[in-house]
């Protein structure tokens, strides 16, 4: 789905209650976890770069400076929370992250 358009209506994130709803199921998620989950999900499958993702979920805290490493340990634990939703997150090599529906 990388590039294309993507039925927001299959699964939403929200910020307000750091929780991931999709197919029929609720997911709570640690804050950064849902700014990470928030902007692949606002870029509609569309790849988002590192930098944008660490914009995302540090904003004005980037002069902490954390290791974008950090990315794959978000990627990786919302993967596992995302069991059974019929999402992932897929990783594009040395570009970023991109929301994808799962095909079956």
């Amino acid at each position: 789905m990388c590039g294309g358009k993507m039925p927001k209506s299959d699964i939403r994130v929200s910020l307000e209650t750091n929780t991931l709803i999709g197919n029929g199921q609720a997911v709570r998620l640690q804050s950064n976890e849902a700014e990470f989950l928030y902007a692949l999900w606002h870029a509609e499958g569309r790849v988002v770069t590192k930098p944008a993702l660490m914009a995302a979920v540090y904003g004005s805290l980037m002069d902490y400076d954390p290791s974008d490493k950090i990315l794959c340990v978000y990627a990786c634990r919302i993967r596992r929370k995302m069991a059974g939703t019929g999402w992932t997150i897929r990783s594009i090599w040395g570009r970023g992250y991109a929301l994808s529906k799962i095909s079956r």
